[in-house]
């Protein structure tokens, strides 16, 4: 008897590779998520002090705060500071006295997976929460 050898995979062959596929991207993706979010929480910390830099600069040459703002200082107010898609806005605020500031991060509505804001304030005092909750001392991911 003349056998002709068939070439290529067999439907059950197929079907393993498809499964073991399925099984890889559902215990890498979430992982993967979660490692871009922290990423961005990170990002928007760096904003903060990147603000915060600036302004103690603006302090050392005027002896006050008022008067800044983040086109005065020349700072971009999206987080990533290059990217056309921002997470995080940047924001300050200073009190008419001028002496002292708080500059914060929220996420970008549309940054759906980022709820954590920022803040950090002129005597270094930094705090994170949910966007529009409660805020705790300390940055926390």
């Amino acid at each position: 008897m003349n056998r002709m050898k068939h070439k290529g995979f067999t439907l059950i062959e197929l079907m393993i590779v498809v499964a073991i596929l399925g099984l890889l991207v559902a215990v890498g993706l979430p992982s993967y998520r979660d490692s871009v979010e922290r990423s961005e929480r990170s990002l928007a910390q760096a904003g903060v002090l990147s603000v915060s830099t600036a302004l103690e600069q603006y302090y050392a040459e005027n002896n006050t705060y008022k008067g800044a703002t983040m086109a005065v200082i020349a700072h971009p107010v999206n987080v990533p500071l290059d990217s056309l898609t921002p997470k995080y806005k940047l924001s300050l605020s200073i009190p008419t006295t001028g002496k002292t500031y708080t500059v914060r991060a929220r996420p970008v509505a549309a940054n759906t997976g980022n709820t954590m804001a920022y803040t950090l304030n002129s005597i270094g005092r930094k705090k994170s929460g949910p966007n529009g909750g409660t805020m705790v001392l300390g940055w926390q991911d």
